[in-house]
């Protein structure tokens, strides 16, 4: 089907849109924030709510993970090059 997704996983929300090649949006959903990638606080809990976001998309939009050709994240929390891990 090729399939794009498109995450955007913040502090404040977190959303999924599952649209076409072709730019038409298919489904999106929203959720509260799913916390930052790495949080020694949180812990390990924000890949798994993202994806049960973009599962979610994609019932929404009738399709499976296989129809999907391209995943784009944006998150909140991904260490960088020049990141050190906080320490209360």
């Amino acid at each position: 089907m090729g399939l794009i997704v498109g995450v955007g996983g913040g502090q404040t929300s977190t959303r999924c849109a599952v649209c076409s090649t072709g730019g038409a949006c298919i489904s999106y959903v929203e959720a509260p924030d799913c916390g930052r990638i790495v949080d020694e606080i949180e812990g390990p809990g924000a890949p798994n709510k993202m994806l049960a976001l973009v599962e979610q998309a994609l019932q929404m939009a009738g399709a499976a993970p296989d129809d999907v050709s391209c995943l784009w994240l944006g998150m909140t929390g991904v260490p960088g090059p020049d990141s050190r891990p906080w320490h209360a």
